[in-house]
């Protein structure tokens, strides 16, 4: 039986079936994939409806599906991100990472459900989505271009299995990233954090401010990496752990007061601080201004101060002490690619003997105590004298 015209014509090549049509007035020719005629002419009619299309997108869409490149299957938007997290083609992200991807992914279905509620499926969201989506975001760039990232990763992965030819979040430019200055806090700020009740809160932010952690590494810190025997705090910041680059740190003893604190709860725990470590996992911003409501309720309200204020202060107070420089890059990270290597080795000892508090440090002789006693000096008294400023200046060395 002849096929309608506009329908194309079936026609056979070899044993398979194959579809011959037109596509804005050029001719395509795509193989059905099938022995059996009935069921070629069934799918050639599921597909040339499309063969009209009044545009070359259309007509490209329509072709990819007729080649079989796009998957006919539609893909509820509730199921979006099961089929990234379950696909072979993704790339081998970290738990940490697939998590914030997945909130990525739940603040697009969010947005859809409230300005597009009778959207179903992934294949239905296009760029004018997309581009409204990231207009809304009230994000900071750095964050902005992880959406867009990720996203655009999305389609480019699985789009082809939810039925999407046009990766909708293509095209769409990175925003320049204008770094926020984080302002080192001042000795009065840092008397009021170290003088909060105790409790997690305050836990965190003296490991920062005796670490120069970073959040992420101060809130998913391990009992495993502490040697309280030791004294040794050891961890790999998670910003450069691909290149495995361990640090470690002298646990000074403020610090061991905190860890020693932690540890009298008697809640054993893979992490040192596992609510914090849940809060992080879960939602990073959501810790991020938790730690900026406390320091609103401390009166630090300037805005130039978060969390990573903790790192600034630690470099600065290092500075102070005289910690040299090489010693400071090789804890914060922040020196030039010669100080970069695959392991950084730091001088626990050494690291210890400049960053203990100056009240362990060893006195400074007391000069008008050796004067009075070389001056007071005479034959009755000089070998006590002597014994004196002897016991004096070997205390001293």
């Amino acid at each position: 039986m002849a096929r309608a015209k506009g329908q194309g014509n079936i026609f056979k090549r070899g044993d398979t079936y194959y579809l011959r049509f037109s596509v804005n007035g050029k001719k395509k020719t795509v193989s059905r994939k099938t022995k059996n005629k009935l069921e070629a002419d069934k799918k050639a009619k599921d597909l040339l409806a499309p063969s009209k299309a009044n545009s070359e997108l259309e007509a490209a869409e329509f072709i990819a599906k007729a080649k079989g490149l796009v998957s006919d299957k539609r893909i509820p938007i509730k199921d979006g991100w099961s089929i990234y997290n379950k696909s072979k083609k993704r790339l081998d992200s970290g738990d940490l990472t697939l998590v914030r991807y997945s909130q990525y992914w739940s603040k697009l279905v969010k947005f859809l459900e409230k300005h597009y509620s009778n959207l179903e499926y992934v294949d239905e969201i296009n760029a004018a989505m997309a581009d409204e989506f990231l207009e809304n975001l009230t994000v900071a760039s750095g964050t902005y271009n992880k959406y867009n990232n990720f996203l655009k990763r999305y389609f480019m992965t699985v789009g082809k299995e939810c039925g999407v030819h046009i990766n909708p979040f293509d095209g769409f430019a990175t925003k320049r990233q204008q770094k926020k200055s984080w302002r080192e806090l001042n000795s009065e700020e840092i008397d009021l954090l170290k003088n909060l009740p105790k409790s997690d809160d305050w836990a965190l932010c003296n490991i920062g401010i005796y670490t120069g952690m970073r959040l992420k590494d101060a809130a998913l810190l391990k009992w495993a990496d502490i040697d309280l025997d030791r004294d040794i705090l050891t961890f790999m910041p998670s910003k450069t752990a691909k290149q495995e680059k361990v640090i470690q740190l002298p646990i000074l003893s403020e610090l061991k007061k905190i860890f020693l604190w932690i540890k009298q709860k008697g809640k054993p725990s893979v992490y040192l601080l596992p609510q914090m470590a849940a809060l992080y996992s879960r939602d990073q911003y959501s810790l991020s201004r938790y730690i900026q409501d406390l320091f609103t309720d401390l009166k630090i309200t300037d805005g130039k101060v978060g969390f990573h204020s903790f790192r600034h202060t630690f470099v600065s107070e290092c500075a102070k002490n005289g910690v040299p420089q090489s010693i400071v890059q090789a804890i914060v990270g922040h020196g030039s690619p010669a100080m970069t290597r695959h392991y950084t080795h730091i001088d626990v000892e050494s690291t210890r003997k400049w960053l203990e508090p100056t009240s362990t440090k060893k006195q400074h002789l007391n000069t008008d105590h050796l004067l009075s006693l070389l001056e007071s000096m005479d034959d009755s008294n000089w070998r006590q004298n002597r014994k004196s400023l002897i016991s004096i200046l070997r205390s001293d060395t």
